[in-house]
């Protein structure tokens, strides 16, 4: 089974005062691509579908990720698309290496031990998901 996720980010505008730029209406979207998912429905469980969503969990992280520095950085005319970008790069890098610590530790939901490790850190980080 693999689940693919698209990231998708908008904004409205962007206003100038002075050197500082403002964006407003800043959005980042996570997505389920259908297209570029697929599943053996055989080899399907529950647990397969636990381990998917835990996937779908780190999509939301760094969605959270991406916010939480967009609201905490300081854009200027001559660095907002540059530092923009390297928010969301970074963000995104950390949590696909995340991904891929994630499928290793688990063995792809086959380690229920370290499946249920990383369960527990889904709702430390994301509450009663």
């Amino acid at each position: 089974m693999l689940i693919h996720l698209i990231f998708n980010t908008k904004f409205a505008n962007i206003k100038f005062l002075g050197d500082c730029a403002v964006i407003n209406g800043f959005e980042v979207t996570l997505e389920f691509n259908h297209q570029n998912s697929w599943a053996k429905m055989d080899y399907v469980t529950d647990n397969l579908l636990v381990h998917e969503q835990g996937h779908f969990n780190l999509g939301i992280l760094c969605v959270r990720e991406i916010m939480a520095k967009y609201r905490e950085a300081h854009f200027t005319k001559t660095n907002f698309n540059a530092l923009l970008q390297n928010i969301i790069n970074e963000a995104s890098k950390k949590y696909n290496d995340m991904g891929l610590k994630y499928d290793k530790e688990t063995d792809h939901s086959k380690s229920s031990e370290q499946q249920i490790k990383w369960n527990n850190f889904f709702l430390e980080q994301l509450g009663d998901y």
